[in-house]
């Protein structure tokens, strides 16, 4: 899926408590559910509420540690969707964007794979949204 036609990919640093904040907001935030991979989110109820946020095989994510984070410029740079209540607080650091087109990257990836099979990037037992009721048991993924 292609967002939209020159968008480009962006990296950025943040802090574990930064990457946190930030997803707290846009999960929560007016779009909600987000694309992420990486990470595992437990939401709660209606309005949603971002109740944790840890690394896949249950890592924690360290607060003080710094994370290079991939996006889109659409987001980071122009403050797209949700992103914008993220920008009122955060100022990216070390921001590079690369201003090859999504397409061709993905392209080249597809090429360079030669096969491209959904067990390699969905787990469908570890799903990256978990749907939490107010007992914090799970609902759904």
């Amino acid at each position: 899926m292609f967002p939209f036609q020159g968008t480009y990919l962006a990296t950025f640093e943040m802090t574990g408590a930064e990457l946190k904040k930030c997803l707290k907001t846009i999960q929560e935030g007016l779009k909600a559910f987000y694309e992420t991979s990486g990470v595992v989110q437990d939401l709660v109820g209606y309005p949603r509420v971002l109740t944790n946020v840890r690394f896949y095989n249950n890592v924690p994510i360290d607060d003080i540690a710094t994370y290079t984070i991939v996006s889109i410029d659409f987001l980071i740079v122009k403050g797209g969707d949700d992103f914008k209540e993220v920008l009122k607080w955060y100022t990216p650091r070390n921001l590079v964007i690369d201003y090859k087109p999504l397409r061709d990257i993905i392209e080249d990836y597809i090429e360079l794979k030669k096969e491209i099979n959904e067990g390699d990037y969905i787990d469908v037992k570890n799903p990256r949204l978990n749907f939490m009721n107010e007992e914090n048991k799970l609902v759904s993924k």
